[in-house]
Parts: structure tokens; sequence; C-alpha cells
């Protein structure tokens, strides 16, 4: 069971790498629009780099949460190329994500062994740990939901199929 909002898996595609970063090229902005509100006809969904074997992409999107899907992949095969796709967090959510849990963990644990030793269990402690899990599944679900987006414009772009949903350590 994965705790960490990460997708990794396969796309299989019968394009060619060429058609594929011909593909991506035409659906990448270099930098992210932030000015999307006045609809120009340069808009397109995504924004990043691709080469020949190697993309990395992010949502363009009209609102702006740090929630969105880094992706990366990396294009292996000539005669039926495969697609490995990895999307994560950005590095300053995942710091982020990483200090609230441990500095709200370690109080919400610290204040628990208190009121155990006291013997005077108070509901106020589970505040700590309702803290904690709303913040783990906000992030979670908005990942989850960008990600989503993002596999179905994928598979679309590149007309495949996932083929293996990748195994992370």
């Amino acid at each position: 069971m994965r705790l960490y909002p990460y997708e990794n898996f396969y796309i299989e595609t019968q394009l060619s790498p060429e058609k594929i970063e011909r593909l991506l090229r035409n659906n990448l902005q270099t930098e992210p629009s932030f000015w999307i509100f006045f609809k120009s006809t340069d808009f397109l969904p995504y924004y990043g780099w691709a080469t020949i074997n190697r993309f990395q992409i992010r949502r363009n999107t009209s609102y702006r949460h740090a929630f969105l899907p880094v992706i990366s992949g990396t294009i292996a095969g000539e005669t039926s190329p495969f697609i490995h796709i990895k999307m994560r967090l950005s590095v300053a959510v995942q710091i982020s994500l990483l200090l609230w849990t441990v500095i709200m963990g370690y109080y919400a644990v610290k204040l628990s062994i208190k009121e155990l030793r006291e013997g005077e269990f108070d509901s106020s402690v589970l505040i700590g740990y309702g803290m904690l899990a709303f913040y783990y599944l906000f992030a979670t679900i908005w990942f989850k939901l960008e990600s989503l987006k993002t596999k179905r414009f994928l598979i679309d772009l590149f007309e495949g199929k996932i083929v293996a949903m990748a195994r992370t350590v």
C-alpha cells in the first residue's frame, strides 16, 4: 500500500519516439501561462520540455495550487515504444508535507503520552491527529484528481494504453 502521493506506470503506443516528441512539443509551452483569464490563442494544456527520449511537464491551469503533479517520462523502444511515466509532488510541497507531518506528529504523540501518564485522556488530544489526517488527505486527493486528468490526456495524446503499473519501493 502506497501512503505517499505518487504515480508510476507505463504507456504502450505504436507511435515512433520522434512522433511522440513532436506531439509533446505541439502541446507544451516553455513557460506557464499566468494570464490565462484572457484566453489567448497560444494557451496550451501543459508546460515543460521534451527531447527525443525524455520529457518533464506540468499542467497549465487557470488556478494555482501546490498539488499539481510534476510529470516526468522516459521513452524506450524503437518499434513499439513504452513510455515510463512518473508523477510526483514538487520538491517544495514534499518538504512542507514532511515538515508538517514531523512537527504535528511529534506534538500529537508528546501530548498523548503526557495525557496517558497523568491518567486523564482528553479528547482534545485528537485534534493533532485530525490535523495530520486532514493535511494528508487534502494533498493526496488533490494530487490524485490532477494525476487522473493527466493520465487521460497522455493516453489520448499517445494513442496508447496503460500496460503496467510500475512497482514503487
